[in-house]
């Protein structure tokens, strides 16, 4: 049946006389796609769109995630992640009607607005610079709680002595998020990124479909709705299924280099984390860069105070104070900011670089 469906692209489909029944046209269905103006505008179309709803939402997730993490009682956690993760699980009919509701003439939002003064109410979805932006931003908040529960799963991964050590060293809530959790977090970022090239002509046809009208055609027609309409409403079953055949053709092409990407990056986050040297043998290796700056123990350091008793600190505590000090001429004292305590140079041995 699939095979059958794929010479459907190279013939002038009549189904009256089925597959083998219609006349063979090879690649005139495709040279007709191509040489109409349509074809440049829904590509355009599906580009834009598609890739302004994974920028976005990959930020947006991102954002809600670090921002999460900071919330301290639990119960709130869950609640507000309850919330913003329950539109995923809304289908696009309903949400669409919630949207037109909103946003309609007469919607709610129109009716705030003109209480506020506007003469006369915005038509979101019938004006053509207005609908893009508003599927972007209508599909960032329907799937950013739902797309932020892998940044969340890998925050509480990142290892809470490095939190330990930047509150030991007077880090703010917001030094720590930028300076430990979001670099801890990166390959997490990097890889769902590169997952995501395979879908640059997913424009969502479920949302367009529920929201768009003949008057938004030149920046609302995606290439699934003008399959839609070529194919099924024209009933042009050649012309539709060759434009579906060549975004399968791209979009299969785009998710095997976006996985092969995807495979690479994670040998080499994986080769980084076991301390592999870049010809693959095993050794220490370079550190990763979240903890280049980053001195471990767990034996008590040679740290004292001026009357000679010893101290302990932190498992972890970071030597970039020390790495000043050094810098400055003081070998290996400093290691604590504090203005009371001194320090040794710490034994080789106390390094560690294999901690992410």
């Amino acid at each position: 049946m699939e095979v059958r469906c794929f010479f459907v692209a190279f013939q002038d489909f009549v189904p009256n006389r089925g597959w083998f029944g219609s006349e063979w046209v090879g690649l005139e269905n495709f040279a007709l796609f191509f040489g109409t103006p349509d074809a440049w505008i829904v590509i355009r179309n599906t580009l834009v769109m598609a890739v302004g709803k994974i920028v976005f939402s990959t930020l947006a997730s991102i954002a809600f995630a670090l921002l999460l993490n900071e919330v301290r009682s639990g119960g709130i956690k869950r609640v507000v992640q309850t919330f913003v993760c329950l539109p995923h699980f809304v289908s696009w009919v309903i949400y669409a009607s919630i949207i037109r509701f909103l946003l309609s003439g007469d919607g709610m939002l129109n009716r705030l607005l003109l209480s506020l003064g506007m003469e006369e109410p915005i038509l979101f979805l019938s004006k053509e610079n207005l609908f893009q932006p508003v599927m972007i931003l209508t599909e960032v908040m329907k799937e950013f709680g739902y797309g932020s529960i892998i940044y969340l799963a890998a925050i509480a991964n990142v290892n809470p002595n490095f939190y330990e050590a930047a509150t030991l060293d007077g880090a703010n809530r917001w030094q720590k998020m930028y300076y430990i959790t979001l670099p801890c977090i990166m390959p997490t970022i990097i890889l769902m990124a590169t997952l995501s090239v395979g879908n640059v002509l997913n424009a969502g046809f479920d949302q367009v479909f529920n929201l768009y009208s003949p008057a938004v055609y030149s920046t609302a027609d995606i290439i699934d709705t003008y399959v839609y309409r070529i194919g099924l409403l024209n009933i042009n079953y050649g012309l539709g299924s060759a434009i579906g055949l060549f975004k399968s053709v791209i979009s299969m092409l785009l998710i095997v280099v976006s996985y092969s990407l995807a495979a690479n990056s994670a040998t080499t986050a994986f080769s980084e984390r076991r301390g592999m040297r870049n010809d693959g043998e095993p050794g220490r290796g370079n550190p990763p860069q979240a903890c280049k700056n980053i001195v471990v123990s767990g034996a008590d350091l040679p740290v004292s105070d001026r009357n000679g008793a010893r101290l302990r600190l932190p498992d972890v505590v970071y030597a970039d104070h020390l790495h000043q000090r050094q810098s400055q001429g003081h070998g290996g004292r400093g290691l604590h900011p504090s203005q009371g305590l001194q320090s040794h140079r710490l034994p080789q041995a106390a390094v560690r670089h294999d901690l992410l």
